[in-house]
């Protein structure tokens, strides 16, 4: 890129004349590409350096202006992710790096930079119901740089940005010009064709990476129902993509999602399977036998999803079935032959004695917590659709600011080297402070959604435990893990309303001062750069000085007061993992040993070491993520002793030590909405999933 900055400032005499008369005689439109033209020849530069050049730069920039996440629990995830998904693209010839990061900001958004750069933010994740929405966004954004969208944007902004100063014959730091005008909106947009290119990208990819591409539509209605609850983390999603309606109309109609596609339901089941989840394989092998009852791949596929999860005869009712149509397959036949052999289900033992006793208790208890549970839920909402209320002009504010920021971008072009730092600036300061915003709204949102699941997931440890006094369990421990489940969420409660009887009006004062200092300071800048405005530089340059401070400043606090909200909700997530998970026989402990692990990158019998050594699913779940957020998955069994009982939390221990229970959480929702509905029969109670 410095070899092109060169050329351009050595572009003098008769080459600026030529060029200044072309611009005067030829129509705009072909001027653009004489332009371009004569920019690569003059330096010499391939479509890839140029890539790579901008990369660097636009990458730098966001860097400096989000913190990357380094945080093993969701920077391996994600990286992870994104590495296997390039891998099965057309760019991995062209051994184009992958660079997958996860930015520290409640905006949700994710976008890809030039040659191989995507950032997903930390707000996009939460947002997200399933790993299978996260792989949909994974796979779109590399879609972008499989279709090359980055470098077409950047050819378009090179050209509107240089001509006048090739023109005149004035020397430009290319670089610097072009990577601040693609920093945030304008960079982030892209045409209609685009997005629709890269939608199809996207199913295509995460299909051929293992994942269900109806992930990708998943996450289109995810984030439509959300913008209810968060409209300005999400206000930026929205102006910078085309409307969803036309785009899940386009997905829907490609192979990988059409329900008569046999081979793909059957490649969607295998993928499910691979990732231990049996009731998902279950209904995409269904779907298959639907579309073609004959089909031995889907037959075979059920019957696989049936043993993974215990149930042996109508996994050999399918082996029959499969034979029937291939008498001499001798895998089938082996197949068969294991299903036949194995003993099925292990028979529910009575409660009795001490265990019948706890699980009496428990009940009692669980009456108690639900009361408890249901005020709570009560209050926070009502606490929380006030500051609600409260804040409705800082959302306001935010997103006239995002809007203004935006016009800023489309005018940049004309506003020379001086006008595109100032706006990058302005940008940085409007950023900070808008962050407040997003923060609270995102902290609502988790607030509400605990406050139900809490109480929810009280309801249905208490039915577990009664169909353990009535039925029996396959493993007496599941009472504990349901005793502690009803203790936990009950804190879970109580924290939430803690907190909410914390003075919030101080705070939300404070956001809705910084997102009015945002729109003010946005306005000011377009105005002097724009608009007919005189502004003195001093001026300008103490309002972003301030939006800077009272940005970083709301935000802190934000951020300090959503602590206890993050906590609550480990101990709801942990808890309902707990209940999910009680009395499972040793089919269901082996598929959630392989669903675990797969979430933590760890094998399945690394859990089962632990689950052995008498730890709950829940305990393990979060001492895992510890350890691997910690970067010593070896210590996770150290974790999981230090944790439980009556008066004490393993959420406690783990919160003490340090760990960033904000991306602990992102991990363990992903693995409770897994979980939801594997063993065949219907929760103890509902806990659904919330927008």
């Amino acid at each position: 890129m410095a070899a092109l900055s060169v050329a351009v400032g050595r572009s003098t005499g008769s080459q600026v004349q030529c060029l200044a008369a072309v611009l005067r005689s030829v129509p705009r439109l072909i001027v653009l590409f004489v332009l371009l033209a004569a920019l690569l020849l003059t330096t010499g530069c391939e479509e890839n350096d140029i890539e790579r050049s901008m990369g660097k730069v636009v990458s730098k920039q966001v860097e400096s202006t989000y913190r990357v996440v380094e945080d093993p629990l969701i920077r391996d995830w994600v990286g992870n992710m994104g590495a296997a998904t390039a891998e099965n693209s057309r760019r991995t010839s062209e051994k184009v790096p992958v660079n997958f990061k996860v930015l520290d900001t409640d905006l949700v958004n994710a976008f890809a930079v030039p040659y191989g750069h995507v950032y997903l933010t930390t707000g996009l994740l939460e947002s997200a119901e399933s790993e299978d929405e996260i792989a949909g966004v994974v796979a779109h954004e590399w879609g972008h740089i499989v279709r090359r969208h980055s470098i077409r944007s950047f050819k378009k902004q090179i050209i509107w940005g240089t001509i006048a100063q090739i023109a005149l014959a004035k020397q430009s730091d290319v670089t610097r010009t072009v990577g601040g005008l693609f920093l945030n909106l304008q960079f982030l947009k892209r045409s209609r064709k685009d997005e629709l290119q890269a939608d199809k990208e996207g199913v295509e990819l995460s299909y051929r990476t293992g994942y269900d591409p109806q992930g990708e539509i998943d996450f289109f209605h995810t984030l439509t129902e959300q913008r209810k609850h968060k409209p300005s983390n999400l206000e930026l999603y929205f102006m910078t993509h085309p409307p969803l309606e036309r785009r899940i109309a386009r997905a829907k109609a490609l192979p990988e999602l059409d329900t008569d596609n046999v081979q793909a339901l059957v490649t969607i089941g295998r993928g499910y399977l691979a990732r231990y989840r049996a009731a998902d394989a279950i209904g995409k092998f269904k779907q298959g036998l639907l579309a073609d009852g004959g089909s031995v791949e889907a037959q075979v596929g059920l019957a696989d999803a049936y043993m993974l999860r215990g149930e042996t005869d109508l996994a050999a009712q399918h082996y029959r079935a499969a034979l029937r149509r291939q008498p001499d397959n001798s895998e089938l036949q082996m197949a068969l032959a294991k299903a036949d052999a194995a003993p099925g289900r292990i028979a529910k033992l009575p409660l009795t004695g001490k265990r019948r006793a706890e699980a009496q208790e428990a009940l009692a208890a669980a009456d108690k917590a639900i009361r408890s549970a249901s005020a709570a839920k009560a209050d926070v909402t009502i606490r929380v659709n006030a500051a609600d209320k409260a804040a409705l002009p800082a959302q306001k504010n935010t997103i006239a600011s995002l809007r203004t920021i935006n016009g800023l971008y489309e005018g940049a072009a004309t506003v020379g080297d001086e006008g595109t730092d100032l706006i990058t600036a302005v940008d940085r300061a409007v950023s900070r402070c808008n962050e407040a915003v997003y923060a609270v709204e995102a902290m609502h949102v988790e607030m509400r959604d605990t406050a139900a699941r809490a109480a929810d997931v009280i309801r249905a440890a208490q039915s577990g435990l009664r169909r353990g006094l009535a039925e029996g369990m396959a493993d007496t421990a599941g009472v504990q893990a349901l005793a502690e489940a009803i203790r936990e969420s009950e804190r879970a409660a109580q924290e939430l309303r803690e907190l909410t009887a914390e003075e919030s009006q101080q705070l939300i004062a404070q956001v809705k001062n910084a997102a009015r200092v945002a729109q003010n300071t946005a306005e000011l800048v377009y105005g002097a750069l724009l608009g007919e405005e005189r502004t003195s530089p001093q001026v300008v340059k103490d309002s972003l000085a301030n939006a800077e401070v009272r940005g970083k400043e709301a935000t802190r606090r934000v951020r300090e007061k959503r602590k206890k909200a993050e906590s609550a909700r480990t101990r709801t997530l942990v808890a309902e993992i707990d209940v999910l998970t009680a009395g499972a026989d040793a089919y269901l402990e082996n598929m959630y040993d392989g669903l675990l692990g797969s979430f933590m990158a760890m094998e399945p019998d690394d859990v089962a070491r632990l689950r052995r050594a008498g730890h709950s699913y829940g305990d393990i779940a979060l001492a895992l993520a510890a350890a691997t957020s910690a970067e010593a998955p070896e210590n996770a069994e150290f974790i999981a002793e230090h944790g439980r009982g009556v008066t004490r939390s393993l959420v406690d221990y783990v919160a003490g030590e340090g760990h960033e229970l904000r991306n602990v959480n992102i991990m363990l929702k992903f693995a409770v909405n897994a979980m939801r509905g594997q063993t065949g029969r219907a929760p103890t109670s509902p806990i659904p999933a919330r927008p």
